[in-house]
């Protein structure tokens, strides 16, 4: 068994352990795609589950148009609900998600989509955003 398949197992044997001991009561799962709570006057954050432990989640973030600056975007122009995967993760305590968010990745014209990923400096296309 592939170690990534392995390790997908094992969080989720983990993850319904913490469940049926009502240590947490969020269920989430790795690769899930989810809403985080943000700050007041904000919409809800966007990531997803990388790793569950105690109650606590790795979440890899997405970006909005919104979010990245308009000199990295130039010459790309996103879609209202295109989202962009990031390579930043930190860890949230699963108390934060607020419910569970479908991206996917091509634009349908209902719900979000990523295509692209932003590094921080540029905007680059990918061919599927759960590969990146």
């Amino acid at each position: 068994m592939e170690t990534a398949a392995l390790r997908a197992l094992c969080d989720r044997a983990y993850e319904t352990r913490l469940n049926e001991t009502g240590k947490y009561t969020k269920r989430v799962r790795v690769g899930q795609v989810v809403y985080v709570r943000s700050g007041p006057g904000r919409g809800p954050y966007i990531a997803t589950i990388r790793r569950v432990r105690h109650g606590v989640a790795r979440m890899r973030w997405f970006y909005r148009p919104d979010d990245i600056p308009a000199s990295v975007t130039i010459g790309y122009m996103p879609a209202e609900t295109e989202l962009f995967i990031s390579a930043d993760c930190d860890d949230n305590e699963t108390g934060l998600i607020i419910g569970t968010c479908d991206v996917g990745s091509v634009e349908t014209g209902t719900g979000y989509f990523c295509r692209a990923a932003f590094t921080g400096t540029a905007v680059v296309t990918l061919p599927d955003w759960k590969d990146a």
